[in-house]
């Protein structure tokens, strides 16, 4: 009876303790769901993502008797159009870009309107995101970058244009009025066409920074016709002149871009691109690193309201066969405008 009364007490215990085991682990699941859920990682919809942004800008000044300004009104106006059309699907990204800067100042020096911003460029690439490291892989790019309106020059007084076609020649003088204008190029002149492909590497992709690297090998072509680049432009009144040559150049290309958000208000982006060519059709007896071709530019834009922003632009650009000199840009923009897609 003792023995019957201990086996039955042993078979409760155990009866219990499976009880307590079947309780447990349902509620152990669903506990560790949740986590598993949040280190998945999202994943971008494929399909198009389009977006067409047109805006403008403006600014009046007037000066009357100010030591050391020219009395008179100075007006500017500019015009903005960007856009991006982007292709996702699977594996697979197509990102096209297009942007038109055009800006005209007006100053009481001269009595005629110059064109003080022009830039229109066009971008399409294609990546391919490995399947094992998706923010690495191959990619294939075509750009353009040209100017719309055709450029010209002039000074409040009379002035000597210096045409240095051969340094060896005796330099041509061409004798111009006041405010009368030297035509340097043409419309869409000089244009500038670039051919990459490489490796790409996205290692930092979130909501409030991105950082992109891409490297690989480029060809570029400059494509004139009869336009001069302002090499040089003196106070007593002489402005030199040198005449643009179509050229190809071929060699490796390296570009680091960064761009970012601080929040919904506040973005940034700094960029910069470097082409050193290892093959060029003519060299113009510049020699080392004086051949890299060089464009870096940062902008910092505040959203002050849904439809108008204050911008912070800045640019160097250097194309050693254009003109073997820096070409630097800056500007403060109040820009109003509305996203038409």
């Amino acid at each position: 009876m003792g023995r019957s009364a201990l086996a039955f007490a042993a078979l409760g215990l155990s009866h219990a303790s499976a009880q307590e085991t079947k309780v447990w682990v349902p509620e152990a699941l669903p506990a560790a769901a949740p986590a598993a859920e949040a280190a998945a990682t999202p994943v971008e919809p494929d399909g198009w993502k389009l977006r067409l942004h047109l805006g403008g800008n403006t600014s009046f000044g007037h000066n009357s008797q100010v030591v050391g300004s020219v009395d008179g009104s100075t007006f500017q106006v500019g015009l903005v159009l960007e856009g991006k059309a982007d292709l996702k699907a699977g594996q697979h990204e197509w990102l096209n870009e297009l942007q038109i800067h055009h800006q005209q100042t007006k100053t009481p020096a001269l009595a005629v309107w110059q064109k003080s911003m022009d830039d229109l460029k066009l971008m399409s690439t294609y990546l391919y995101h490995l399947e094992a490291v998706p923010w690495v892989g191959p990619f294939a790019r075509l750009k353009l970058d040209t100017v719309i309106f055709a450029t010209e020059t002039t000074k409040p007084e009379d002035y000597d244009v210096i045409n240095t076609d051969d340094p060896k020649e005796v330099p041509r003088y061409t004798r111009h009025t006041a405010n009368a204008a030297t035509r340097l190029a043409g419309p869409f002149e000089p244009l500038t066409l670039r051919q990459s492909a490489g490796f790409f590497a996205d290692p930092v992709k979130s909501e409030p920074a991105n950082l992109g690297f891409k490297l690989g090998a480029g060809v570029q072509e400059l494509i004139v016709r009869d336009g001069f680049a302002l090499t040089k432009s003196d106070e007593a009144g002489r402005i030199e002149i040198t005449p643009l040559k179509d050229s190809v150049e071929a060699g490796a290309e390296f570009e680091a871009v960064f761009t970012g958000a601080k929040d919904k208000r506040v973005s940034y982006e700094l960029a910069a691109n470097f082409l050193y060519p290892f093959i060029l059709t003519d060299d113009k007896g510049i020699e080392g690193i004086e051949l890299l071709n060089a464009d870096i530019h940062g902008k910092l834009s505040v959203k002050l309201t849904d439809w108008g922003s204050l911008d912070l632009v800045a640019g160097a650009k250097r194309q050693p066969l254009v003109a073997n000199q820096w070409q630097l840009n800056t500007g403060v923009l109040l820009n109003a405008g509305f996203d038409l897609l």
